[in-house]
């Protein structure tokens, strides 16, 4: 049986490579068996043929928030970041990629035969139980299975349902505790505006139920990995990367 956003989301695969960067960096969360918690890839300047233009990305953007809204069988709900100054949503980069979470252990041979049924293009990166790794269409889409709970109540503006900050950034101090990528630590820098590193700490702690605060500070402060990435392409501020190093050594010093 197919899963419920195949034919409904993935289908418009398209609208996906051409516009939901525009949701913000963290994606997608609904009640459905799947929820669609973050888009992951920026588009770079060095433009990769597999990949969606920044142009085609820039004029599909408008079209996918209105998408999103009329999918209501899907209870979408795009995870995106608060300007504190003026109190409206933003995406401060360009992502593409899919993560899919599963509240349930799914069978991915299962879900591949669904996929084959709507998509030509389907390649395995990697498949065992509980993480079903790959790319459809061009597009990297990875599903997994999620065992944490969400911290706070989704927030609605409109017809959205969306993901709080305090529900991204203990996801985003686990992913830098593993290994930093400088997107990373970008995105830290703009949670920082509105939510202090104590705080995320303990965020971390509520979720994840692990006391690894020595660890995540330390990862903090550690740049080397994350040195050669590409920087994300930022939509609206221009933050160099010495400006994220800067601010977030001060945030860990403030501790």
């Amino acid at each position: 049986m197919r899963s419920t956003w195949t034919r409904s989301f993935l289908t418009r695969n398209s609208m996906i490579a051409k516009g939901l960067e525009s949701l913000g960096i963290w994606g997608i969360l609904g009640r459905g068996r799947w929820s669609i918690c973050r888009l992951g890839r920026e588009v770079h300047n060095n433009q990769n043929k597999k990949y969606p233009t920044r142009r085609a990305v820039d004029i599909e953007k408008k079209a996918m928030i209105e998408k999103v809204k009329d999918w209501q069988d899907l209870s979408l709900s795009p995870a995106l970041f608060w300007d504190t100054d003026s109190s409206k949503i933003i995406g401060h980069r360009r992502s593409i990629d899919l993560d899919l979470f599963s509240e349930t252990d799914f069978d991915g041979d299962e879900l591949l035969r669904s996929l084959a049924q709507d998509f030509q293009h389907i390649e395995v990166l990697t498949k065992m139980k509980g993480t079903l790794l790959t790319r459809i269409q061009g597009i990297k889409v990875d599903f997994l299975r999620f065992n944490y709970p969400m911290i706070r109540p989704l927030m609605t503006v409109g017809n959205l349902r969306l993901l709080t900050p305090e529900d991204i950034a203990p996801m985003k101090l686990d992913a830098i505790a593993g290994r930093g990528k400088k997107k990373d630590f970008y995105d830290i820098y703009f949670l920082l505006e509105t939510i202090p590193l104590q705080e995320m700490l303990s965020l971390h702690h509520e979720k994840f139920k692990l006391s690894t605060t020595f660890h995540i500070v330390k990862s903090l402060t550690y740049f080397e990995d994350a040195e050669e990435d590409d920087p994300p392409v930022l939509m609206k501020r221009q933050i160099t990367w010495s400006q994220v190093k800067k601010k977030i050594l001060a945030a860990v010093a403030s501790l």
